[in-house]
């Protein structure tokens, strides 16, 4: 697990300097604290740091093949790397190493382009062809690793992560005005999009190939045409069964200390169970909790699990107090805004779990694949009513004239009068377009209207020959769960020099679940049903029957109670004021709405906590590293 960066040049004659590329690792030292390296040639040139994970003593980064001529800069896990270096070995390929970098390499050698379909797991990197001249970087199917590129008129530059862009100093720190709205309606910027202008993400599942100044992206794997499963409910919870069982044991794989963050809940408990069930040993357990808050604690859940599995496990408090500055950090290391209470409670959890453990697995992905979320149901339900009562719609848009005080009402609202395409945004998306009308300073600085319903729609439209559920299992998935939690998975992890694997996101176990019918998926109120039936045979129904909390944070009372004084400084200050994104006397009202109790609109606050603090972080700050910044991009 490491972080990579790199900056090529249009021009071949042109050198990467090599400062220029100690400062962008200079960035990414949390992602891989034991070893950095740079590589440069002609116009190209790579950085890595490195956590060691797989093979502690040999495969420095950047590594070469055997005549120099190919280059790699990796970062992630090939959970398959064993029988595919077996496989080129068998084809000729000779390896130095014992690491999965070089055989990511050599399957470059021999497949070209089309090395990426043979690996299984999850991976960015880039490879620079000194024959061709080209460099070509991939970012894993589902976007567990992340890949962020800025292209110049005569420069591309990539990274794990943009401070390494921003460290650089050919990109400058500037926000994107479309992004602003995209971010306050669903939580996180959707891709390709970032909040820096001109920075982009690799999408999930999508390649590049950079050559004479030019980029071509395309894309490599979908899910979109996964045939529906054949056979009865118990023998595809069966075959469910095995392949998530697979999937655990090849997420094993390491040389360093390995632990789970358990919740408590079905996801992790499942994995836990079947670490046990696959002869694991002295496994450590991991949750974090908090004080004098029972509606949101899962401390006691989890230490059931750990009993039941003889797990060494570990519990940490999260105290309000340190939530502001928690949230700080968070800022910092996601890069991205995203309004993830959890996110903070994460890298605690992270960092107070590192000298217990270097890898940590997690139930990440369960609820995108078997829809584990109430809402999938709900917009079933609405999208049924909506068919069966053809007024509701125009009705619905009339009373949201009617609707000016409780915010949870217009949204519903806002879905019963659009239909699934218009009015789904994702599990997150609670600032429709009435709540957002009320919000929004349409006319502040740099106003830009959504760029981003196109894309929803083009998503819902590439599976509509699929039933609404898998339909809106598909959009989350390539969004919020891309977008958002594995950014929180990835950046909060390795904030804490932590690797997290998410064995539920190995593709193909997500192809089989795609492919199984939606009665295996939601019934009667509950999800995941296929998972709960594997379950059953390792856990108790004090685990199985327990309402889902996820990873909770008791923001709503302590932005009532602790932090309230503390987040209306924030959301007061000149600062905020000065940026006009928001109209103040909203924010001035839902402060005293949640202040007095009259509704919880503490994920609205936390939206706007988070994008001041952003903002004061990589806007009003001056660059990071002056060296770098001072670098002439001519």
């Amino acid at each position: 697990m490491c972080g990579i960066c790199g900056i090529v040049f249009a021009d071949r004659a042109r050198t990467a300097p090599a400062s220029v590329l100690d400062a962008m690792t200079a960035q990414m030292v949390h992602r891989g604290p034991d070893e950095s390296g740079t590589y440069v040639h002609g116009g190209v040139g790579f950085g890595h740091r490195r956590l060691r994970v797989i093979d502690l003593e040999t495969g420095r980064q950047p590594l070469s093949n055997e005549d120099e001529s190919v280059w790699i800069t990796y970062n992630g896990e090939i959970y398959n790397y064993r029988d595919l270096a077996g496989r080129l070995e068998g084809l000729g390929h000779r390896f130095r190493t014992r690491t999965d970098t070089e055989v990511v390499l050599h399957a470059y050698e021999q497949w070209g382009e089309a090395c990426v379909s043979y690996l299984r797991g999850m991976f960015a990197f880039a490879i620079h062809d000194q024959a061709t001249g080209q460099v070509f970087a991939a970012r894993d199917r589902l976007g567990i690793k992340p890949f962020y590129y800025y292209e110049g008129e005569d420069v591309f530059v990539f990274g794990s992560e943009i401070k390494a862009l921003l460290g650089s100093g050919y990109v400058e720190r500037k926000t994107d005005p479309a992004a602003i709205e995209s971010f306050v309606a669903v939580g996180y910027v959707p891709g390709p999009k970032t909040m820096f202008l001109g920075v982009r993400k690799l999408m999930p599942g999508h390649c590049l190939v950079r050559q004479a100044g030019r980029s071509r992206v395309r894309r490599y794997w979908d899910f979109d045409a996964v045939p529906p499963s054949a056979g009865d409910a118990d023998s595809l919870v069966d075959r469910f069964h095995e392949k998530l069982r697979e999937s655990v044991r090849i997420h094993l794989v390491s040389d360093v200390p390995l632990g789970v963050f358990l919740s408590g809940g079905v996801d992790s408990s499942t994995v836990v169970a079947l670490m046990r069930a696959l002869g694991g040993e002295r496994i450590q357990t991991f949750s974090v909790g908090y004080r004098d808050a029972p509606e949101s604690d899962e401390l006691r859940y989890a230490k059931r699990v750990a009993d039941r599995f003889h797990t060494e496990h570990h519990a940490f408090i999260l105290e309000p107090e340190d939530f502001i500055e928690s949230a700080r950090l968070m800022v910092r290391f996601a890069e991205e805004p995203i309004v993830e209470p959890a996110a903070v409670a994460l890298y605690r959890l992270a960092e107070c779990a590192k000298p217990f453990m270097t890898v940590a697995l997690s139930g990440e992905g369960a609820d995108e694949l078997l829809a584990g979320y109430r809402l999938y149901q709900t917009a079933c339900r609405l999208h049924a009513v909506r068919r069966a009562v053809p007024p509701i719609g125009p009705l619905a848009r009339t009373l949201r004239r009617w609707c000016t005080r409780r915010e949870k009402w217009l949204k519903y609202l806002d879905w019963l009068a659009s239909d699934p395409e218009s009015a789904y945004r994702g599990t997150s998306y609670d600032a429709t377009p009435s709540v957002r009308r009320r919000m929004l300073a349409h006319d502040g600085p740099g106003w830009a209207g959504p760029y981003f319903d196109d894309a929803y729609r083009a998503l819902f439209d590439r599976i509509r020959h699929a039933d609404l559920l898998s339909r809106l299992l598909y959009v989350d998935t390539k969004t919020w769960l891309a977008d958002d939690l594995l950014v929180k998975a990835d950046k909060m992890t390795m904030a804490a020099s932590v690797e997290l694997r998410v064995p539920f996101l190995d593709h193909e176990l997500l192809e089989l679940a795609a492919g199984l019918p939606s009665r295996l998926k939601a019934r009667r109120g509950q999800g995941k049903i296929a998972l709960r039936r594997v379950a059953r045979q390792y856990l108790p129904a004090e685990i199985l029957d327990r309402p889902k909390q996820g990873f909770p944070v008791p923001i709503g009372r302590w932005f009532r109670r602790d932090l309230a004084a503390t987040v209306a400084g924030i959301l007061q200050s000149p600062e905020w004021r000065a940026r006009g994104f928001v109209r103040q006397e909203y924010v001035d009202w839902i402060l005293t709405e949640h202040a007095r109790s009259r509704q919880d609109v503490s994920r609205r606050l936390m939206s706007f906590l988070v994008l001041e603090l952003w903002h004061r972080e990589f806007i009003d700050r001056p660059p990071a590293c002056p060296r770098a910044a001072a670098v002439s991009i001519s």
